[in-house]
């Protein structure tokens, strides 16, 4: 089974769960079906505190703060940060917030090999 990132914007979890940043639960499914979340990444760091887009977290659907998040957040998965914003534009932005999403991250690779050629996705 292929890694993926799962994406569940309407899971019931408590607010403090592990992975769950404001309304949207983000995890990565390994190949042997274990799950850790995607840590959210800061995009800078002032007097050496972490700094967000957003203070809620991950997001989906529409070209904010919580998508910012998420695209930075993927794309260091890949080790692509550059691509984060196009890829919020693209990608995270189209995706709508009440469906669930099982991604493979092979998919997710090609989709940023896109974007770093110039190529619309």
């Amino acid at each position: 089974m292929p890694r993926k990132l799962l994406i569940r914007p309407k899971m019931e979890m408590p607010s403090t769960a592990t992975g769950r940043f404001g309304g949207i639960f983000v995890m990565i499914k390994e190949d042997n079906g274990e799950m850790r979340p995607l840590p959210h990444i800061p995009f800078s760091k002032r007097n050496g505190s972490p700094m967000f887009h957003s203070p809620d977290g991950f997001g989906i659907g529409y070209a904010g703060s919580g998508p910012s998040d998420l695209a930075i957040a993927i794309c260091h998965l890949f080790n692509k940060p550059k691509l984060a914003n196009e890829f919020k534009f693209q990608v995270i932005a189209k995706l709508d917030r009440n469906k669930d999403y099982d991604i493979p991250l092979i998919h997710i690779e090609a989709l940023l090999e896109r974007i770093a050629s110039g190529k619309p996705v």
